[in-house]
C-alpha cells in the first residue's frame, strides 16, 4: 500500500535498515503518483511551469496489475529541489525506473520530449538527459569540458502503450545501460565527474530552458510508479511487462473486450487481392497466407508477407496532411474502385500481388502477435482464386476513366519529374498503384501518379514519396525535411531494402524499387490509353532530373529527354559540395552495395555510366546554371566531355544563374522546355537521329572550376537535320542551321543513332559524301564501320543557311558508286 504522506516527493533515506542502506549511501526515491501537487517533506517534488500540467487520472490496468497503482501523472513538469548531484554519472551506481506511455498517434510523433533530465538547455548546465526523439529514445551525457556520450534505440516507443523502463548506471562497467520493457535497447560509456557543476536540477517530464526554470521538450502523455534506487537492478525478464517483484508470467494487458482485428474482407484486383479489416488497438498487424485455411494450429506453417503494418493502414496518406507534405486533405481512406467511396481511414487494408509460384487459391489471416486466428474473423474462410497479371494503376474517380476513354490514339507520352519538396500540380493525383515485391523494401507499397490527357501529348506526372513506416532520425539524415514524415522522397531512385529499420538497414542494400514501378506505370499507360510507345519522352526538374539515371539504363525506352538544372553526379562529394548527402538519408552511404554487388556510387554516377556504355542512348537536352548551389557546376563539364567522347546525342546551355534562375529564359535556335511537338519532330525510337559532336560552333564549358570556360554557353545549338532516308544500302540526312548570326562553315562531327534499315558489320566500308543545297559534292571519302556497327564522320561542313546533304552508302550492296 502506498503512503499519501510520502506522495510525489524524493525520499532522502539515510538510516533505514529496511532500504538496506549504509550511512554514506545514495539516498531512494518513490514517486508513485497518487495525488498532486506533492505533499511537504524533504527533496519534494516540485511543479514547473507549464499549461496544463501534472494532471492525475486513472491508472492504467496492465500496470495496476502489477504494482498498487490507482492513478497516473499525464503531462508531467517536475523537479527535484536542490542541485542534482545525486543523479550524477559519477562516483555511485543507480538505477532510475518507472512506467511511461506517449500520447502521440503510433508512429507519429516528431521532435523531442523529455522523460527525465539533469542536462538543461543553457551552455552551463551540463548533465544528461533521457529523451523521446521522433519516436525513439536517446540518451545523452555531457560532461563540464569534452565529448558527450549517447545512444539512440533502434525501436520506437510512440505506440500508445505503456512500457516499463530502467536507466541503469554501472561505476564497475563504466556504462549507462536502458531497458524497455526487459530488453535492453542501448548502452552508452558513462561520462563522470558531472558533480559539482552548480546550477542543475533533476527534472522529470520538461528539459529546463534557462535559470529561471522555464521548460520545453515537455512530455506529452503519462507516467506512473517511478523509483530511483541505489545500485543496479537487474532488469528483469518476465512475459509482458516487466516490473521488480511481479509474478512471472504476468499478463502484458487485461483481455480486451472487442476483438484486436476483425471483419476481414476481401476485394479483387486485376492480379491482385486486396484485403480490408477493423482494428482496435496500437498493435502492429501480421499478413499470412496459406495454401489451406488458416487457424491457430497450423500458423507456424504460414508465410509471412507483412509483419509491420501500422495502425489505420487503409488511410490515404499522400492526401492526410499529418503525414504528407503538400496534402490539404480531407482525410480518406484508400480508394479502390473509381466507382466505390474511399475506405475508412481508420481500417486496416493491404493489397497482395499473386505471385507466380502461389498455388491455385489462397487463405489469408490480419492478427497481432499476441492475437489468436479465428476464421471468419480475422481469417478468410472462403479460398480464393489466384489471377496472375501486373499490378494495375486503379483510378480515382469516374472522371479519370472517362478521360482515358476518350483519349485519342497514338499521341505521345511525357513522363515529367518533380523536383524536391514538390508534388504534381495543379491538379489531382488520378491513379493509385500498389506495387508487388520489387518495387518496394515491401510488398504492397503504394505510389500515386497524375495522368492528363494534353491536345497534342499525355502528360504523366508521378508523385515520388514512398512509405517507410518511421521517421528517418538525424544520425540518418542531416535534413530535417527528410525526417518530418514517415514516407521519404526517394530522389527517384529507390531506398534501401531495409529502410524501415534503423539498424537494419546498415545491413541493407540501396534498391532502385522506384525505377521498377515508375516502368510498370508507363507500360500501364501505354497499354491504356492507346499511346504511342515509339515517342515516350523524359523530363525533370532538380530533383526530377534523376529521369536520366531512368533514360540511361533503360535506353530502349525513352526517345529524348530534356532536364532542367540537372544533377549529373549523385555520388559527387568535394569540399563543401555534396550531392551524395542528398542520398545518404534513403538509402545510405555511396558504398552501400546495391542487388549486382557493385557500390552505390557506381549507379548514380552518369558520367561513368555514360563513358561505360555502348548502347543508342536518348537524345540528351540540359539547361544549366554556374552558380547553381544546389546541384553544382563542378561535374557539369565531364558530363559534356564524356557525352562527346562517346558520340551521344546532346543540347546543352549554361548561364550565370542560380538553382532558381537557370536556364528559364527562352533564347533563340533553343528549344523551350518540355516543349513535346519539337520532340516529336525529331525523335522516336523507330527513328534515326545524329549525335553531332566536336561542332566548332560550341562554347568552352571549361573544367569545373568556376573561373574555368565561358561564363554563359552552348552545345550544338541552331543545327537541325532532316533524315532523308534511312535504308539497307544508304543513309541520307540534311543538316542545316537556324541561329541567324551563325558564321559558315559550321563543322563536326556526325554518329548516326538508332538507324532502323541502314545496320552495318565491323569493317564494312562505307562511301561519305557531302553536297550543298545544289547539289554539288564538296567532299567524298571513304571509311569502314567499328567494332559496333557504327560509323563516326569527322569534319562534316555545312556550308550556308540552305544546308548540306549527308550521304553514306554501303559499299557491300551492288549499286554502290
Amino acid at each position: 500500500m502506498k503512503n499519501p504522506s510520502i506522495k510525489n516527493r524524493l525520499r532522502k533515506v539515510l538510516f533505514i535498515a529496511v532500504a538496506g542502506l549504509l550511512p554514506g549511501a545514495l539516498p531512494a526515491g518513490d514517486w508513485r503518483f497518487e495525488e498532486f501537487p506533492p505533499a511537504d517533506g524533504p527533496f519534494p517534488l516540485k511543479a514547473l511551469a507549464r499549461p496544463r500540467a501534472n494532471t492525475l487520472q486513472a491508472a492504467d490496468a496492465g500496470v495496476a496489475a502489477k504494482s498498487a497503482s490507482a492513478k497516473a501523472l499525464a503531462n508531467p513538469a517536475l523537479m527535484a529541489e536542490g542541485d542534482a548531484d545525486l543523479f550524477d554519472i559519477a562516483g555511485e551506481s543507480w538505477t532510475l525506473s518507472g512506467w511511461f506511455r506517449n500520447a502521440a498517434r503510433a508512429g507519429s510523433m516528431q521532435g523531442a520530449q523529455t522523460l527525465a533530465a539533469t542536462r538543461h538547455s543553457s551552455s552551463k548546465f551540463k548533465g544528461w538527459d533521457l529523451v523521446m526523439v521522433d519516436g525513439a529514445i536517446r540518451f545523452l551525457s555531457s560532461p563540464p569540458r569534452g565529448t558527450g556520450r549517447q545512444f539512440v534505440t533502434a525501436k520506437r516507443y510512440d505506440d500508445g502503450r505503456w512500457h516499463f523502463f530502467q536507466l541503469i548506471h554501472d561505476v564497475a562497467l563504466h556504462q549507462v545501460s536502458f531497458y524497455v520493457d526487459g530488453e535492453k535497447a542501448g548502452v552508452a560509456d558513462d561520462v563522470p565527474q558531472n558533480a559539482g557543476v552548480p546550477g542543475r536540477v533533476f527534472a522529470i517530464g520538461a528539459k529546463i530552458r534557462d535559470s529561471a526554470l522555464t521548460t520545453h521538450h515537455e512530455w506529452q502523455g503519462e507516467i506512473d510508479e517511478w523509483k530511483f534506487e541505489p545500485g543496479t537492478i537487474a532488469a528483469p525478464v518476465i512475459e509482458g511487462f516487466p516490473l521488480p517483484g511481479a509474478a512471472a508470467g504476468a499478463s502484458s494487458r487485461p483481455a480486451s473486450a472487442a476483438p484486436l482485428t476483425s471483419q476481414l474482407r476481401v476485394i479483387r484486383l486485376p492480379g491482385q487481392i486486396a484485403l480490408t479489416w477493423k482494428e482496435q488497438g496500437t498493435a502492429p498487424r501480421i499478413l499470412l497466407v496459406s495454401g489451406q485455411p488458416l487457424d491457430e494450429a497450423n500458423r507456424s506453417a504460414a508465410r509471412v508477407v507483412a509483419a509491420d503494418l501500422l495502425p489505420r493502414s487503409a488511410n490515404d496518406w499522400f492526401e492526410d496532411p499529418a503525414e504528407t507534405p503538400k496534402a490539404t486533405g480531407p482525410r480518406r481512406g484508400w480508394v479502390l474502385n473509381p466507382a466505390s467511396s474511399p475506405l475508412p481511414p481508420d481500417d486496416g487494408a493491404f493489397v497482395y500481388t499473386c505471385r507466380a509460384d502461389d498455388p491455385a487459391s489462397l487463405w489469408f489471416a490480419v492478427v497481432t502477435a499476441d492475437e489468436s486466428i479465428e476464421p471468419g474473423r480475422n481469417a478468410t474462410i472462403a479460398p480464393e482464386p489466384v489471377s496472375i497479371g501486373p499490378p494495375q494503376p486503379i483510378a480515382l474517380s469516374p472522371d479519370v476513366v472517362e478521360a482515358m476513354q476518350k483519349a485519342p490514339k497514338g499521341l505521345p507520352v511525357l513522363l515529367y519529374l518533380h523536383p524536391h519538396t514538390s508534388r504534381p500540380f495543379p491538379g489531382k493525383l488520378t491513379h493509385l498503384l500498389f506495387g508487388d515485391e520489387t518495387m518496394g523494401w515491401r510488398e504492397g507499397l503504394p505510389f500515386k501518379l497524375k495522368v492528363e490527357v494534353k491536345a497534342d501529348h499525355i502528360l504523366v506526372e508521378p508523385y515520388d514519396r514512398v512509405w517507410i513506416n518511421r521517421r528517418l532520425t538525424p544520425d540518418e539524415s542531416a535534413d530535417s525535411y527528410e525526417r518530418k514524415f514517415r514516407n521519404v522522397e526517394t530522389f527517384w531512385y529507390g531506398t534501401n531494402s531495409r529502410i524501415d529499420s534503423r539498424e537494419a538497414r546498415k545491413e541493407g542494400m540501396a534498391v532502385n524499387y522506384t525505377h521498377r514501378w515508375l516502368l510498370r506505370m508507363l507500360d500501364w499507360v501505354i497499354q491504356s490509353y492507346g499511346a504511342d510507345a515509339n515517342r515516350v519522352y523524359a523530363s525533370g526538374t532538380s530533383m526530377g532530373t534523376a529521369v536520366q539515371l531512368l533514360a540511361v539504363a533503360n535506353p530502349g525506352r525513352f526517345a529524348s529527354v530534356d532536364v532542367l538544372v540537372p544533377f549529373v553526379d549523385w555520388s559527387y562529394a568535394q569540399g563543401g559540395e555534396s550531392n551524395a548527402r542528398r542520398l545518404l538519408g534513403v538509402c545510405g552511404p555511396m558504398t552501400t552495395p546495391t542487388p549486382g554487388g557493385a557500390p552505390f556510387a557506381d549507379k548514380v554516377n552518369l558520367v561513368k555510366m555514360i563513358s561505360g556504355t555502348k548502347d543508342d542512348l536518348p537524345f540528351m537536352i540540359l539547361r544549366t546554371g554556374r552558380n547553381d548551389r544546389s546541384v553544382f557546376w563542378r561535374r557539369k563539364p565531364a558530363y559534356f566531355r564524356a557525352m562527346n567522347e562517346r558520340r551521344n546525342g546532346i543540347l546543352a546551355s549554361w548561364d550565370q544563374g542560380a538553382h532558381t534562375t537557370a536556364g528559364r529564359e527562352i533564347v533563340p535556335a533553343f528549344p523551350a522546355f518540355r516543349d513535346v511537338s519539337w520532340y516529336a519532330q525529331r525523335f522516336a525510337l523507330n527513328r534515326s537521329y545524329p549525335a553531332i559532336s566536336d561542332c566548332n560552333l560550341n562554347d568552352d564549358y571549361g573544367d569545373g572550376d568556376s573561373t574555368s570556360g565561358s561564363p554563359t554557353g552552348f552545345i550544338n545549338r541552331g543545327i537541325d537535320w532532316e533524315v532523308l532516308a534511312d535504308e539497307p544500302a544508304r543513309y541520307r540526312i540534311r543538316f542545316f542551321c537556324t541561329l541567324e548570326t551563325t558564321r559558315f562553315p559550321v563543322t563536326f562531327s556526325v554518329t548516326p543513332r538508332r538507324v532502323q534499315n541502314f545496320s552495318l558489320a565491323q569493317g564494312v566500308g562505307i562511301v561519305v559524301r557531302n553536297e550543298d543545297a545544289s547539289g554539288k559534292v564538296i567532299s567524298e571519302s571513304r571509311i569502314a564501320a567499328d567494332n559496333t556497327g557504327r560509323v563516326t564522320i569527322p569534319g562534316f561542313s555545312v556550308t550556308s543557311r540552305e544546308g548540306n546533304i549527308l550521304t553514306l552508302q554501303n559499299t557491300s550492296y551492288d549499286n554502290h558508286p
